[in-house]
């Protein structure tokens, strides 16, 4: 018996109704595979075009330290077909930006950007996800600075690029 085919729209539809209730940070795997009512492999329709993306994530510190998500993303982006994820080296620091920190304490917090920047580099992915604009921000400064290609998302713009909502076709969009 075959499932039944279920539009993007109505998948995406089902996911943010997980997300409103449950909230980004804590809304795992299993609730929003159970509300979209799809399987891994019959997510494959969803990406026309999609080319394999491998990413790495960055844990925000605020997330993992302060609330203790850090499995979360990672099952939301493993769960996404022609997706590789991979985990950074010294994954446990943190990026420098910190709230205020990158502020208070400037040549600390490049120090620690740099090493994470060069940390994203290593791990070959062509993206680069964190659940915090002030992570991202630093991510971008200091991959720029080392004259890196890599991508910097929010992990919920690599959710709705990988299922098309903005009509990419599966590409994860550029930094813009």
């Amino acid at each position: 018996m075959r499932a039944p085919t279920v539009t993007r729209d109505e998948v995406i539809e089902r996911l943010a109704g997980v997300f409103r209730s449950s909230g980004f940070e804590r809304a795992t795997l299993t609730e929003l595979s159970r509300a979209s009512g799809l399987q891994r492999s019959s997510l494959y329709h969803l990406f026309p075009g999609g080319k394999a993306q491998r990413i790495a994530y960055h844990d925000a510190c605020h997330l993992a330290n302060a609330q203790g998500v850090r499995g979360e993303p990672r099952e939301l982006l493993r769960a996404i077909p022609q997706v590789e994820l991979v985990e950074l080296a010294d994954a446990h620091l943190c990026c420098g930006s910190a709230g205020t920190y990158n502020m208070d304490q400037p040549g600390i917090a490049a120090s620690l950007g740099e090493q994470k920047a060069a940390a994203v580099i290593k791990s070959g992915a062509s993206v680069v996800a964190s659940g915090n604009i002030g992570c991202l921000t630093q991510l971008r400064l200091h991959l720029a600075r080392l004259g890196s290609p890599v991508t910097v998302r929010h992990t919920m713009q690599v959710l709705r690029d990988a299922y098309g909502a903005t009509g990419s076709g599966g590409t994860i969009q550029g930094n813009r």
